[in-house]
C-alpha cells in the first residue's frame, strides 16, 4: 500500500503567513517537494532554492541542480524519507535569494492510503506574494497599495515615499492579486497528479 507524506508550508517573516498543506508519496525526491511548493504557492521557479536545517541553517540539506557551487546535492538526488523521518520534521526552504522567500516545511503526518496518486493539495490560506515582488517590504507595499493597510506586527514601516503615481503603477502591475485571494478547489483541481 502506498505510503504518503504530509507538508505544512508557510511563508515567514509576514504577517497573517500563507500557507499550504500538501500530501506527496514518500518515495519521492526533494525535486517533486520543490515542484509541489512552487504549484502550491502560485511561485513561478524563475529562481534558485535551497532546503536547510532549521536548526542551523547553514547546513544545507539539497538545492536547484544550478549552483555554480556545488555546495549541497541536487534535489532530484535526495529522498524525502532520508530527511523527514517522524511527524514534526522541519526544513527551512528559501526561494528567490534576492527576495528571500523562507518558507517553514513542516511534516505533520505519514499515512498509507490504498489511493495511488503522487501529490495532492488538502489546505491553505492567503495568497502568496507576486514574484520578484522585492521581498517583505515589498510585499508589504503590494498589500498596503491592494487593501490600504498593513499589520504592523512585525516591525514593518510604510514607505514614506510612497506617491499616488507609484501607488498606481503597483495596483496595474500587481492586475487582480489581493493577499486574500486564494481558492482552493480550483487549486486543488489544478495541483492533483
Amino acid at each position: 500500500m502506498p505510503s504518503y507524506l504530509v507538508f505544512d508550508v508557510r511563508l515567514l517573516g509576514v504577517p497573517n503567513p500563507p500557507w499550504r498543506r500538501i500530501m506527496l508519496r514518500s518515495t519521492l525526491s526533494f525535486q517533486a517537494l520543490h515542484v509541489a511548493i512552487q504549484d502550491a504557492c502560485g511561485w513561478e521557479d524563475n529562481h534558485l532554492h535551497l532546503f536547510r536545517d532549521v536548526d542551523d541553517p547553514s547546513a544545507q540539506v539539497c538545492g536547484s541542480p544550478f549552483f555554480e557551487e556545488k555546495t549541497s546535492p541536487n534535489t532530484s538526488r535526495v529522498k524525502l524519507r532520508s530527511v523527514f523521518k517522524q511527524p514534526g520534521d522541519v526544513l527551512l526552504y528559501e526561494y528567490d535569494f534576492g527576495d528571500g522567500w523562507e518558507h517553514e516545511v513542516k511534516l505533520i503526518e505519514i499515512f498509507e492510503d490504498p489511493a495511488t496518486f503522487e501529490r495532492r493539495l488538502i489546505g491553505g490560506e492567503q495568497a502568496f506574494p507576486p514574484e520578484d515582488c522585492g521581498g517583505i517590504p515589498g510585499y508589504l507595499e503590494c498589500i498596503r497599495v491592494t487593501t490600504g493597510s498593513i499589520s504592523l506586527e512585525v516591525g514593518a514601516v510604510p514607505n514614506p515615499n510612497a506617491t499616488p503615481q507609484g501607488d498606481e503603477e503597483l495596483r496595474d502591475w500587481l492586475g487582480s492579486w489581493t493577499p486574500t485571494r486564494f481558492h482552493l478547489r480550483i487549486a486543488m483541481k489544478n495541483f492533483e497528479r
